[in-house]
């Protein structure tokens, strides 16, 4: 007993001469259906990675992402004075001949700091005005790892400048003060301790 409502089984039917013909006609259909959606996948794959190309934000558009992005973790709103301290100079227009990966990032940086970049980065003492413990560049990851990988990146640059490594859980703050108190050139860490 149930609800009334009985299951009835469908019984097959047996092959006749048309049957066997409409199912060979489906499955010319179904081979026609596939290769014609395979190729319009490869056409629309081929579009999306036209659409997908690396496009470089100009400093304008960095210096928007900057403000929104920091007044969004800070959770605060920047007047106008403190927005008019970050000026679109402050950002820096990557180079668009340069492949967008992270070995030659050292070639990066050597456009970025122009033509005296050895002046800015590599000197010992810049004449009264770099303070020690303020380094010309400073890399910020996420985790100690990926900055010391970016860190042996900029290795044709470290060989020459002095490089200081600053980590929340794995340095102690005193190590790290007193490396500090000397010039650095490059500092890589994470962001906690910086």
């Amino acid at each position: 007993m149930g609800s009334g409502k009985e299951k009835k089984q469908k019984k097959p039917l047996p092959l006749g001469p048309n049957k066997v013909k409409r199912k060979q006609q489906n499955l010319k259909k179904m081979k026609i259906n596939s290769k014609s959606n395979e190729n319009s996948k490869t056409k629309s794959k081929m579009k999306n990675s036209e659409k997908n190309m690396v496009s470089f934000p100009t400093a304008a558009e960095q210096l928007k992402y900057f403000h929104e992005q920091y007044q969004s973790a800070n959770r605060v709103q920047l007047s106008s004075i403190e927005l008019e301290s970050f000026t679109e100079t402050c950002m820096l227009e990557l180079n668009r001949n340069q492949a967008q990966n992270s070995s030659p990032l050292a070639d990066h940086m050597k456009v970025a700091f122009g033509p005296s970049w050895k002046e800015s980065l590599c000197e010992k003492e810049l004449d009264g005005k770099m303070d020690p413990g303020h380094p010309s560049l400073l890399v910020i990851s996420l985790s100690a790892l990926r900055s010391l990988d970016l860190l042996r990146e900029l290795r044709p640059l470290t060989s020459e400048c002095r490089a200081a490594k600053i980590f929340s859980k794995h340095m102690k703050v005193e190590e790290q003060i007193s490396s500090l108190k000397n010039r650095v050139n490059i500092a890589s860490g994470t962001p906690s301790r910086e």
